[in-house]
């Protein structure tokens, strides 16, 4: 009996293993591939996509202006870091980060 759990263990492991070093092999391809497209293609390849989108029916001119918007996005985004500044330090122990600039 316990050589056979030993045996299942050890298997499960090596094929933890195997699992870990392909993941490793997909990452690197993939990273190669990111690295050899320079910005200038990704540049172009963008403008192709742009270019090839339907145009809009939309008049910019009838659209209002989104005054309070931002301020508002903002305003949530600001309270969103911060509370989850706070989670972090309940959570893990870890102290919160200190803004430099405020």
């Amino acid at each position: 009996m316990a050589s056979t759990s030993v045996r299942l263990l050890k298997i499960l492991g090596a094929a933890g293993v195997v699992g870990v070093a392909a993941t490793g092999v997909l990452a690197a391809r993939r990273e190669r591939e990111r690295r050899a497209v320079t910005p200038e293609e990704v540049r172009a390849r963008l403008h192709e996509r742009y270019a090839a989108l339907p145009p809009e029916d939309v008049d910019v001119t009838s659209v209002p202006p989104a005054t309070g918007d931002r301020r508002r996005a903002a305003d949530v985004s600001t309270r969103l870091r911060t509370e989850a500044g706070r989670v972090r330090a309940r959570l893990r122990g870890i102290p919160r980060r200190r803004r430099a600039d405020g």
